[in-house]
C-alpha cells in the first residue's frame, strides 16, 4: 500500500464507528475518503498559492507522486 494512504488509514483509526462485527471493528470508509479528499484539496491549495508539493508545482503530477 502507498505510504501516504497508510498514513491516512492510521489517522482514520481515530474515527472508527465502533460497531463490532464479531471481533472486528468496522472501518469507517466515509471518513477515510474525506481524509483523502482533504489531503488532495490541501495539495491544490498549496500549489495554487505558489508552493511546490511533492517537489513539483504541477497539481496532477503532485497527486500522482503522492498516491502512486
Amino acid at each position: 500500500m502507498n505510504k501516504r494512504i497508510e498514513e491516512l488509514a492510521d489517522e482514520c483509526r481515530e474515527y472508527f464507528e465502533g460497531t463490532l462485527n464479531g471481533d472486528i471493528v468496522e472501518f469507517n470508509y466515509k471518513k477515510f475518503a474525506q481524509l483523502i479528499v482533504r489531503d488532495i484539496v490541501g495539495m491544490y491549495d498549496a500549489i495554487d498559492n505558489g508552493n511546490k508539493v511533492e517537489g513539483t508545482d504541477d497539481f496532477i503530477e503532485a497527486v500522482q507522486r503522492r498516491y502512486a
